[in-house]
């Protein structure tokens, strides 16, 4: 018997693939309660499938493309990290689809072929040998080109390319300029 002042105990000692079977005994000092049998209970490694990506944002986008980035996640289930699953859904649509057939080895990914000025919803999936993660938290997007060239629009009439002005006195030119970034 392992006696313990707490009420968990570390059995060491376990041999994998084995069946056990456990007797809990209450001891205070009154004396001991009656005894609780557990099991059998199977000893098996506590691997598990790992937690999401985090901090899952872009870092660039074009009319078609995004890139995708975001940091490994706290928990990896007891296993390695072997890659990364990207899904995407339009605003529009109903399911998610797979953008990666092939795991993603990286922490970054450059997504193609979306449409223009569309929202899409895109989520992450971390995997390690013993599975898939729950997905990320979502990251909404707008696909849009993030450089516009500058363009200067005159709000003024002007004769010509000439604009007259006194010697000395300032010169107040109305102009819209849009452009990215």
């Amino acid at each position: 018997p392992i006696e313990t002042e707490r009420s968990k105990c570390d059995i060491v000692g376990l041999l994998e693939g084995q069946e056990y079977m456990f007797r809990v005994v209450a001891k205070n000092k009154f004396g001991s309660g009656p005894p609780v049998d557990l099991g059998p209970i199977l000893a098996v490694d506590p691997l598990g499938p790992p937690g999401p990506p985090e901090r899952f944002t872009y870092t660039e986008r074009t009319k078609s493309t995004i890139t995708l980035d975001w940091k490994q996640p706290r928990n990896d289930g007891g296993s390695p990290i072997i890659g990364y699953y990207i899904e995407k859904r339009r605003h529009d649509k109903t399911e998610y689809e797979r953008v990666n057939k092939k795991l993603c080895p990286d922490t970054s990914l450059l997504v193609e072929n979306l449409d223009e000025l569309h929202m899409y919803e895109f989520r992450a999936r971390s995997v390690n040998e013993i599975g898939e993660s729950e997905p990320s938290l979502p990251l909404n997007v707008v696909v849009q080109d993030d450089e516009v060239p500058p363009m200067v629009v005159l709000r003024l009439a002007v004769k010509g390319d000439t604009i007259s002005v006194k010697a000395g006195e300032p010169v107040n030119i109305p102009a819209d300029i849009t452009g990215l970034p």
